[in-house]
């Protein structure tokens, strides 16, 4: 199996000061106010400050939905889900103002966020429900725009090279000429007419000067309309009912691994052993490192064993060329399945009316949800084959017939 590994937002402009293009700025309107930077929090679990992660996410309603990276979430490494906590802020206001995850999904690595906006300003984006069939590869002009750590908004030209992204695992991911720093991660790609066309994902590590991006047709629809429902507040929020989706395919799961040291004097070799989850096993997919950032000396990593029960990872730094304070940050990426039948989370969304829930590639005769209500009672929902809708390469669920099925 081929290696395919992800830069995640991490590739650097080669810029020390904020980048413009002029003529990107007449021909996108409204972009600029429509980009928020957003920071997520996380609690480890022996409860110690896990810090934050910094992305870029965009309104893509004006009843204050917005789109960002999944990933954000994982960078934070092993935290307590229930802690995790999420800010948006402005260029209009400096005030980081609270917001409330309303979606996520592993397979886009995309998340929806809401944010009770008030009275505040902001535009949004309409999503490009035809980009696919109106961008020509390395021809059409695209846009990304966002706030990549250290610089200020930046907006920069490029082109979909390939509506074929990684084959080997298949991914749902369209391939640009447009590189991404950190904090780009969740960035808007946008078409000349000011609509999303996709959400920056990050580069490829073989290649850093191509990025991947994924699909805004991924995003469901009932986030994007502006007549959907608006929760009033975060309480509100926090008690919609959620639909949660499991399946008994292999789920991928990617740990955090990083290397600190304060000279060139540090150990060359590290190891790591990352465990199974208890009640589920590796599988014999071959597990991958994926590299984020490194700094100050060359690294080599290599998977020395892989079991049903662990993963155990080596790095060898080169400190022959160390420049001081080696940095290494990147993740381990493995499936696993679970022993038992009960299967794995893939998908989380809340059940605005309308909604419609991604679950990607996978097998819909594996697929089981489960209402989650406000008062924290469950009940397990069946499928039907009419529940399910095609979207790109993948399908969704068509949430208002399970709501319409559910005892609520």
């Amino acid at each position: 199996m081929e290696r395919r590994s992800f830069l995640l937002a991490g590739a650097a402009l080669g810029a020390a000061s904020p980048l413009f293009y002029p003529d990107a700025a007449l021909a996108v309107p409204n972009v600029r106010s429509a980009i928020v930077q957003v920071k997520v929090f996380g609690v480890r679990p022996n409860s110690e400050d896990a810090g934050s992660v910094q992305g870029t996410g965009v309104f893509v309603s004006l009843n204050g939905y917005v789109v960002t990276s999944r990933h954000l979430i994982t960078k934070l490494g092993e935290v307590q889900a229930n802690l995790t906590r999420f800010e948006i802020q402005t260029e209009n206001f400096t005030t980081p103002i609270p917001a409330y995850k309303l979606f996520e999904d592993a397979a886009s690595d995309l998340m929806v966020l809401y944010a009770p906006m008030g009275n505040r300003p902001f535009t949004s984006l309409r999503v490009a429900r035809r980009a696919r069939q109106t961008i020509r590869p390395a021809e059409t002009v695209i846009y990304t725009a966002g706030f990549p750590a250290g610089l200020g908004y930046i907006m920069a030209p490029g082109h979909v090279i390939s509506f074929e992204g990684p084959v080997t695992p298949a991914l749902p991911f369209w391939t640009t000429n447009l590189t991404f720093k950190e904090g780009q991660s969740g960035s808007p790609i946008i078409m000349a007419d000011g609509s999303l066309a996709a959400i920056a994902k990050g580069v490829d590590l073989d290649a850093t000067q191509i990025g991947f991006i994924v699909p805004a047709l991924l995003v469901p629809d009932n986030y994007c309309d502006e007549s959907s429902y608006a929760p009033a507040n975060l309480d509100e929020a926090s008690a919609t009912p959620q639909l949660v989706v499991t399946t008994t395919q292999p789920q991928a799961r990617a740990v955090p691994i990083t290397i600190e040291d304060a000279a060139c004097a540090g150990a060359p070799t590290r190891r790591w052993t990352i465990q199974a989850r208890a009640g589920w096993r590796v599988t014999a997919t071959p597990a991958v490192v994926q590299h984020y950032q490194i700094q100050g000396a060359g690294i080599i990593t290599s998977i020395v064993e892989q079991t049903e029960d662990r993963v155990v990872v080596e790095a060898q730094l080169d400190l022959s060329a160390c420049t001081g304070a080696p940095r290494f940050s990147g993740a381990v990426v493995f499936a696993e399945v679970p022993r038992a039948a009960a299967g794995a989370e893939v998908t989380r969304s809340a059940l605005l009316p309308g909604a419609t829930i991604p679950v990607g590639t996978a097998d819909m005769n594996a697929i089981s949800a489960t209402v989650q209500k406000e008062d924290g009672t469950t009940q397990q929902i069946r499928l039907e084959r009419g529940d399910f809708r095609r979207v790109g390469r993948g399908v969704a669920i068509d949430a208002s017939r399970v709501l319409a099925r559910a005892a609520m």
